[in-house]
């Protein structure tokens, strides 16, 4: 029988957009916790050169997605597979991405912790981890409207609840994953995209000079300006022309903000820079 989530005619699009540009152009996605089924009808339409693999622990939810599926009859869309992320091993033996929307604040923190065993099991290459959910975050105030849901979850289950950010950074270090983009996203969530450690996208060179500033315009050159905002914090690795120096890398921690950059050597050695206010 079909079942209806209406947020997911509202954050589908949104949620796509940003895995047009995470995603891998062919391949499989595991997408854990598909729920009704609806995103997985929508993402494998809009997807059609990736392979796309839906699964939920409940039999119920595995029903609904494979209703969903029947009438629309995608040749890229796998019937549903029971997949709890808590129990190695998984059904999948390897995937090239793996999506998980709304799972992580409506389930024990075990089954976080075997999302991102699983991920580092399976996953291929440079595939990523790709999430999607309200977080807390130290350094950026929580909307009244998720602390609001963050009681109501907690009060449901203890278990349940919204996730600090560096808590899902410290799992996935420990897992040798590595966060390598937070994308805002409508309505107070966020999008969280982890890599392999050993990823170019992952790997942090030294930094040689920091400067603490305020978050504003940064002025990078007199033709070229990278407008931060503090909600993009931490931001995803930026490459940006100007002139012969291009910026690699943000890196804002608190108040301090990190700025790696590629200036002309005849090494090619990475030297850290300092920005001044563009204020």
């Amino acid at each position: 029988m079909k079942r209806h989530a209406p947020a997911t005619a509202r954050n589908s699009g949104p949620i796509a957009d940003v895995l047009a540009q995470e995603l891998p152009a062919s391949g499989l996605v595991l997408e854990i916790a598909s729920g009704t089924g609806e995103h997985a009808l929508f993402m494998a339409s809009r997807f059609p050169e990736l392979t796309w693999q839906p699964s939920d622990f409940e039999q119920e939810a595995v029903e609904s997605i494979d209703a969903w599926a029947s009438e629309a009859k995608l040749a890229n869309l796998r019937p549903a597979i029971q997949l709890d992320a808590s129990q190695p091993p998984w059904p999948v033996g390897n995937a090239d991405a793996i999506l998980c929307v709304n799972m992580v604040h409506i389930s024990p923190w075990r089954a976080t912790e075997g999302l991102f065993a699983g991920a580092r099991r399976i996953l291929t290459g440079n595939a990523p981890l790709i999430l999607y959910g309200p977080y807390i975050e130290s350094d950026i105030d929580t909307s009244h409207s998720n602390l609001e849901f963050d009681a109501s979850l907690k009060a449901r289950n203890p278990e349940w609840g919204l996730r600090q950010i560096s808590d899902m950074d410290d799992l996935a270090r420990a897992k040798r994953l590595h966060r390598t983009a937070r994308h805002p996203m409508p309505a107070n969530n966020l999008m969280l995209v982890y890599r392999p450690a050993h990823h170019p996208k992952s790997k942090r060179p030294p930094v040689a000079g920091a400067l603490d500033v305020r978050w504003s315009d940064l002025q990078i050159s007199s033709s070229t300006v990278f407008a931060a905002d503090s909600r993009s914090s931490p931001a995803p690795r930026t490459v940006l022309q100007a002139a012969a120096v291009s910026v690699i890398e943000v890196m804002p921690s608190a108040s301090r903000i990190f700025l790696i950059m590629v200036l002309p050597s005849r090494k090619g050695a990475l030297i850290g820079f300092r920005v001044q206010n563009g204020r």
